[in-house]
């Protein structure tokens, strides 16, 4: 028992001894990520249509076998409906975002001819109904996707695809479009894990693995278009300091009940009253990170930017760390205002 108390006693030392000093503390968070593209005017109201032709069963492909009718029903229902899961993912991840007012998106192919690998632009009489007579803001044109699947015959269990993506953007007071035939593509690689408990030998066809990477690519290439259009969420990383284990506690109070303005209460004071260089600095990067929690980007942005100027002043080679976390962190902060 006594020996249990020794080195319980024994931990709490060490733990003191490294936080004896200042240490530098990581917290996760979740940051908007600004859109890929910024509309030169606020769109409230978005469509997105079909302007795409399927792509043909055996064009850059691997052709049904013919031996899995079940498989080939779902394999060419799969590959017909490409464009068509790739605009449910679009809108999904539009709507999600509530960047928009509304969201739709036309429910009957635009096409009527058959040149699949052609890209056709929108007809004026189309853009008019949608965009005067229908009153959206901004018209999202999927113009054609093509897919190229590779399965080793001797293996359908691996597999790779490459997607490639063409669209135009068009808004309500633009003669031409605002984004015009732009592609953006995808790839992966896929196989199926024998070992997986879910693993079915009856499936491993390579109709199957095919389908399954046209539904992936086409999601992947869908989100990465609601992207484009609208910010999302990601993970990120800032850091904080504490000078001891008291302090540590302290401060994981502020974080876990989300108490940020009694936080920059009590670091502006210590600011104030602090008299080394580097003590400033870490107090302005705690102060900055505060600010940013309550939405204040540009008293964020100024914080961080007093504390790089002190870890300048302080020691541009020590802290060299620590100044260019600040420096991308600025930058960060001026997107995110953006």
């Amino acid at each position: 028992m006594k020996k249990k108390w020794i080195g319980k006693g024994l931990l709490f030392c060490f733990l003191v001894s490294l936080l004896s000093c200042a240490s530098t503390m990581i917290l996760p968070v979740e940051v908007e990520r600004p859109a890929a593209f910024t509309l030169p005017v606020k769109a409230h109201d978005v469509i997105i249509v079909n302007n795409a032709l399927p792509q043909p069963v055996g064009y850059g492909l691997n052709p049904p076998s013919g031996k899995y009718p079940e498989d080939d029903s779902i394999y060419v229902k799969t590959l017909n409906n490409a464009s068509w899961q790739l605009i449910t993912k679009t809108f999904n991840e539009l709507k999600s975002s509530e960047f928009f007012s509304l969201v739709s998106f036309y429910r009957k192919p635009l096409r009527e001819d058959e040149e699949w690998l052609s890209v056709v632009p929108l007809k004026k009489e189309v853009l008019a109904d949608f965009l005067e007579d229908e009153h959206f803001d901004l018209l999202i044109s999927i113009d054609r996707l093509l897919l190229n699947s590779v399965v080793c015959p001797q293996n359908a269990e691996s597999g790779s695809i490459k997607t490639l993506l063409t669209f135009s953007a068009y808004l309500h007071d633009r003669d031409k479009p605002v984004i015009s035939h732009l592609t953006i593509t995808d790839s992966l690689n896929a196989y199926y894990n024998r070992y997986d408990d879910n693993y079915n030998p009856s499936r491993k066809t390579c109709e199957h693995l095919v389908s399954e990477m046209i539904r992936h690519s086409t999601s992947r290439l869908g989100k990465t278009l609601g992207y484009f259009f609208a910010p999302g969420w990601e993970s990120a990383e800032r850091i904080y300091f504490v000078k001891n284990l008291y302090d540590a506690g302290k401060t994981a109070g502020y974080i876990n009940s989300g108490t940020w303005t009694e936080a920059i209460t009590a670091w502006t004071n210590a600011f104030e009253t602090a008299k080394k260089t580097v003590d400033k600095a870490r107090l302005a990067t705690n102060i900055a990170l505060a600010y940013e929690m309550t939405d204040e980007f540009d008293t964020a942005e100024t914080w961080a930017k007093k504390a790089g100027m002190f870890f300048q002043n302080a020691s541009p080679a020590k802290y060299a760390k620590e100044i260019k976390y600040l420096n991308d962190y600025v930058e960060n902060l001026q997107e995110r205002k953006q």
